[in-house]
């Protein structure tokens, strides 16, 4: 303490000095105002200050306490519950439908592979088996990991069901890219888009042999498939549906769903919604607004649509409900790319009906100077559009449906 007196008397005394240094120098400038009165706070800060007046060091290194293990600790506790939760939920390597109890919700979590820790890749499952029997109708949602609306749709689906009602199982897999959806992301942990790669291959790469997996313990146990998906980022959507609409069963769930839109897509190569339709299971793509975030009305329109199947199915007793609004129909829909790169201008909102010749959008170089100018080639409808302004060549501009009740065998929009 001794020492370190002296070194505070000597800062003190220093201080001083260049004080009474200070006031023999000129006061007749701003800057020679402002350090006098910087100077002077800080001497009178100085005076009043001694080693003595500090709380002892000593004090400041205190001995840990024990929690006392009774101590309420509501945060950890909460923790605990839902950690607990969790793990009672069964890890299972199949979907064994049979062995589920009529008129009961089940949850579980099922293994399809198994990650570079030696851990299982599983994705949460959920079935309501009703009371009596009836078809399989399976929902599966976020495919792509940041496409999350029909996560919601699946929930409210699962509090609304009255199982006692119910007529046969309903199978709903709120993320089916838990990789991609753990890091916010479209693709698998491969960096691959996993519907671009169905039905997969035991024994190829991550991707390939998990879509296999999918095909194997998933597809090949249901009847129906509704496969719901949103766009990716940059990117919004309408709410419309994809469907073969030259196949009775699809052509009358596409309808029963209520959308804005309907495209006529007849299950490409590579898709789910395409390999399931090979293997005998119908099923429709739901397209549900914007990436990454939850769209309230088209949520909503989504589970009415979904209820609307069920009722139409028999599996549940009600009537299906038809909107008045209908959707307009599109024989087939694409894309227009981008052929220039720069800052990209759109002037069409998603839902438009455009005439040939409109304009859709304009790119700029980054000085501001126009460099092209895009009008729409025919009388077609926005599904789609991209919203970012940072363009280069081969991006997207713009998701065109072309309006029209004839259809082709083989319609892809690539997707």
């Amino acid at each position: 303490w001794k020492v370190q007196s002296k070194i505070l008397e000597y800062i003190i005394s220093s201080i001083r000095a260049s004080l009474k240094d200070f006031r023999e120098e000129p006061r007749n400038t701003v800057v020679s105002k402002f350090v006098r009165m910087t100077r002077l706070k800080t001497l009178r800060i100085s005076e009043g200050f001694t080693f003595e007046n500090m709380p002892d060091i000593q004090n400041f290194r205190v001995q840990m306490e024990v929690e006392d293990e009774g101590k309420d600790n509501i945060g950890y506790e909460h923790d605990q519950k839902a950690i607990l939760r969790f793990t009672r939920v069964p890890l299972v390597t199949r979907l064994d439908l049979n062995s589920i109890s009529p008129a009961s919700i089940t949850k579980m979590r099922l293994a399809l592979s198994v990650n570079a820790l030696s851990e299982p890749i599983s994705v949460p499952v959920m079935v309501a088996k009703g009371r009596y029997s009836g078809k399989i109708l399976c929902l599966t949602s976020a495919i792509h990991g940041n496409e999350l609306n029909g996560i919601p749709v699946i929930h409210r689906l699962f509090q609304e069901i009255d199982i006692e009602e119910l007529g046969g199982t309903i199978v709903a897999i709120p993320v089916l890219n838990p990789s991609g959806y753990l890091r916010n992301e479209r693709t698998f942990s491969d960096g691959k888009d996993l519907n671009r790669w169905f039905p997969g291959k035991k024994g190829g790469d991550p991707t390939m042999s998990y879509v296999r997996s999918i095909m194997d313990k998933i597809v090949s146990k249901v009847d129906i498939l509704i496969d719901m998906h949103t766009a990716s980022f940059g990117r919004v959507n309408s709410f419309y549906v994809r469907a073969n609409m030259l196949n009775r069963t699809t052509k009358e769930m596409a309808l029963l769903q209520n959308p804005e839109f309907i495209v006529h897509n007849s299950s490409p190569s590579g898709s789910m919604r395409g390999e399931a339709s090979k293997a005998g299971v119908p099923s429709i793509t739901v397209e549900i607004g914007n990436p990454q975030a939850f769209h309230s009305n088209y949520i909503r329109r989504t589970l009415q649509g979904i209820e609307n199947i069920l009722c139409h199915l028999d599996m549940l007793p009600d009537d299906a409900e038809i909107s008045s609004n209908l959707p307009i129909i599109c024989s087939s829909s694409y894309w227009i790319w981008l052929k220039h790169g720069g800052v990209l201008s759109m002037v069409v909102g998603i839902g438009d009906v455009i005439k040939k010749g409109q304009m859709i959008g304009y790119v700029r170089d980054i000085f501001g100077d126009l460099v092209h100018e895009y009008y729409a080639p025919h009388v077609s409808v926005i599904i789609g559009k991209s919203t970012n302004p940072v363009a280069q060549i081969g991006d997207r501009l713009v998701h065109l449906g072309i309006i029209g009740t004839t259809f082709n065998e083989n319609s892809q929009d690539g997707h």
